[in-house]
């Protein structure tokens, strides 16, 4: 659902992109790909270096002298914030394009990156490898963009499925699920959550910890939620690494599935879960499923609040919770 990618500062560098209008079209590509109009952004921008990228991107644009590219370069940066993700540092601080180009394709060898993105200058008889890089130029091209969306159709296959939310569970600091067929069973929706799951915790060394909860329809099995709560334990424990710990929430009744993801911020000497992801869907795979692929979508920001309330472990219409630890 949503894909990571790494770009080098000196894309948004005047010395490295000489002509200016080809350069001025890239960027607009660019921010209209990054950030679709009325919808949610598809996209995760890899902050490399411990964050530092963001920073020399800053002091990148701020030498631009022509002002229509200028204000293009700081309308794309002005928006990053809030879909980058920091990556740890895999080199030293790199000195030119070459050694961020570097850093990026050391980075997608810990943890996969979606698409990493050069100038064009340094593109023409870059070696990197066997891992796929891509040219500044290319972002005009549609075909950069296919499978770049932030609604689809999704095969009904549960390691497909858990592929397209790895993005979000490397990247979360905690990460929520609400499936209303997860009871435990290993033909329900259980072993799809045990996977995502899996992927969480599964993180590279350098790459933030994670709490994770998991949310499911407790409305028939009230008054036996021993029993319930064992065969999830169960079927999550070969997924969930030694010390790990997973909040099982039952409730009341609810039908729809959601998954929702951030970071945590601290205020008043709290820390509070800001979410950044959120993903809908309309079904999700089973073992051995059979159906048409599904329909999946990204949840808007805007649309976070009004849902905060279904992942409340503090909500009366939460039944049972219990802290799962393995």
């Amino acid at each position: 659902m949503l894909t990571e990618i790494a770009m080098t500062p000196h894309v948004f560098d005047a010395a490295s992109n000489p002509d200016t209008e080809a350069w001025l079209e890239c960027l607009g590509r660019v921010g209209q790909g990054f950030f679709p109009l009325s919808a949610p952004s598809p996209v995760i921008a890899a902050n490399l270096q411990d964050g530092g990228w963001i920073e020399e991107v800053k002091t990148t644009i701020g030498r631009i002298t022509d002002h229509r590219v200028r204000v293009k370069a700081q309308q794309v940066a002005s928006r990053l914030k809030d879909i980058v993700v920091s990556r740890p540092t895999v080199n030293y601080w790199p000195d030119d394009e070459k050694q961020w180009a570097e850093e990026a394709v050391g980075s997608h060898r810990a943890e996969p990156i979606g698409r990493i993105v050069m100038t064009d200058r340094l593109h023409q008889g870059y070696q990197a490898g066997g891992v796929i890089c891509h040219a500044l130029q290319s972002v005009c091209d549609d075909g950069f963009w296919t499978d770049i969306r932030n609604a689809r159709q999704v095969p009904m296959d549960i390691p497909t499925q858990v592929g397209f939310l790895r993005p979000i569970c490397v990247h979360s600091q905690y990460l929520a699920l609400k499936l209303p067929h997860a009871e435990g069973s290993d033909d329900d929706e259980t072993p799809f959550a045990a996977e995502v799951i899996g992927s969480a915790f599964r993180r590279p060394r350098g790459f933030p910890a994670v709490k994770v909860e998991l949310h499911i329809n407790g409305e028939r099995y009230r008054g036996n939620f021993t029993s319930l709560f064992h065969n999830i334990r169960h079927s999550l424990a070969t997924k969930v690494p030694a010390g790990g710990e997973v909040l099982l929430c039952a409730w009341r009744g609810f039908i729809d599935r959601k998954l929702i993801a951030g970071v945590f911020r601290e205020s008043a000497g709290q820390l509070l879960r800001s979410p950044r992801w959120g993903v809908g869907f309309q079904h999700v795979a089973r073992p051995h499923d059979n159906r048409p692929p599904t329909g999946w979508w990204l949840i808007s920001k805007h649309d976070f609040a009004e849902i905060s309330g279904e992942f409340d472990a503090s909500n009366p219409a939460v039944l049972h919770q219990e802290v799962l630890r393995f």
